[in-house]
């Protein structure tokens, strides 16, 4: 037997490999005609009872019927449950995927929406103003150096060593947007995060 395995594996044995593989093929196809009959047919069983032989019944193999009908009709008596790949879960993705972009969409547009946007940068553009006028404010204190035109006008001489000038001042500290300061309307955005 192990010399047939060989020789299909040779150079040249290709006709004798098909004609292995049809050979193989046909005794498959007698197995399957034989097991779809028993599963149609079903199988003559004696029926005992107390050591004696009662009759005989026909017994189906509810079994070999599910899974002919299984690889036969796999859309039908196939897997009941959803996986990708499936046609029904494609299509219910596709479903449910086009539904939820709606309802984005209408949350977006919803006048609700609008206005909590409209107040989060309403906030926002506040909070940068008063940054710009707190540092704008805090480069106007800094004393700006004279000209050497300007120290002759007022009668300084112009190697004289400058007036002492203020210590210099640091500006506010700047704090990031905190989430408190935030109108309540745009509450849903922090949710969002968490």
């Amino acid at each position: 037997m192990e010399a047939i395995y060989k020789l299909r594996q040779r150079p040249g044995a290709e006709g004798f490999r098909a004609a292995w593989e049809a050979a193989i093929d046909r005794g498959v196809s007698r197995l399957e005609s034989g097991a779809l009959a028993r599963a149609i047919q079903g199988e003559e069983r004696m029926v005992v009872s107390a050591g004696k032989v009662l009759g005989t019944e026909v017994r189906h193999n509810e079994a070999l019927v599910m899974f002919f009908l299984k690889n036969r009709l796999p859309a039908r008596y196939g897997r009941s449950e959803l996986v990708p790949g499936h046609p029904d879960y494609e299509a219910l993705r596709e479903r449910l995927r086009a539904e939820w972009d709606e309802e984005q969409r209408l949350e977006r547009n919803s006048p609700e929406n609008q206005e909590a946007n409209y107040q989060f940068f309403m906030a926002i553009k506040e909070r940068w103003r008063r940054d710009w006028e707190q540092e704008r404010a805090w480069a106007d204190r800094i004393p700006k150096p004279a000209s050497d035109g300007e120290a002759g006008a007022r009668g300084d001489a112009p190697d004289a060593p400058p007036a002492e000038a203020p210590p210099p001042q640091t500006p506010p500290s700047k704090s990031p947007l905190v989430e408190d300061e935030l109108p309540e309307a745009h509450a849903f955005m922090r949710e969002d995060r968490g």
